[in-house]
């Protein structure tokens, strides 16, 4: 995970479960035992359980213990880390500029296509990939469907505010069917990136740790 919003949004649906599950008591409790497996007990339910024995490890905190770089211009966001990563690793760059992803190789549930996440800028460095996030409406969309702008500025799901935004606005609002359709999708992609963004930090930090290993044994 990275910051503490899993852990809590994870003990929020164990508070709901235990207060009232639409599942029976068996498939309840299994749920139960499944989130406190993977979480520490927190707010209203601190004390309830230990952490477990698959707890989530808090990537924000190991980025803001081990981890700068210039490029992320003081945040430990993970959309200021992601670009900072991929300009620093070499290895990241080789692996992920080839059209792997999607593939059989990298499956992906979102992508069907091989899909490279290493795009050069003009000046070199890897683009943002939240900035290549595909945006809403650029293909199907009509004019006359309400305009994706009360959501946000720049017509796609890039952020966290964003996304909680547009997922609250899919239950609630009067939308038509290929605007709700085109949301789905750009909400699917912009997990899709959080969720993989996580795996490319972590690939970037086991590299780094590899390599400083072995640079140690050799003396």
């Amino acid at each position: 995970m990275y910051s503490h919003h899993e852990n809590t949004y994870l003990n929020y649906a164990h508070s709901l479960l235990r207060a009232s599950s639409p599942f029976d008591e068996v498939k309840t409790k299994k749920l139960l035992a499944f989130l406190e497996s993977l979480t520490w007990s927190s707010g209203v339910n601190k004390g309830l359980w230990d952490a477990g024995d698959r707890v989530m490890i808090d990537m924000a905190k190991l980025v803001r213990s081990h981890f700068w770089h210039p490029d992320m211009s003081g945040s430990n966001s993970i959309k200021a880390v992601l670009p900072a990563v991929l300009n620093a690793s070499k290895e990241l760059q080789v692996k992920y500029m080839k059209p792997i992803y999607g593939t059989s190789a990298m499956p992906s549930l979102n992508r069907s296509e091989g899909y490279s996440w290493i795009v050069r800028k003009s000046d070199g460095k890897v683009e943002d990939p939240y900035a290549l996030l595909p945006k809403i409406g650029q293909d199907s969309l009509g004019e006359d469907l309400l305009t994706i702008d009360r959501l946000y500025a720049d017509d796609k799901v890039g952020n966290g505010g964003a996304a909680m935004t547009a997922w609250s606005f899919m239950q609630f609002a009067q939308m038509a069917d290929e605007e709700r359709r085109e949301l789905l999708e750009a909400l699917k992609h912009y997990c899709e990136l959080d969720t993989i963004a996580m795996a490319f930090i972590m690939e970037y930090f086991l590299i780094e740790i590899s390599k400083q290993q072995k640079q140690e044994s050799s003396h």
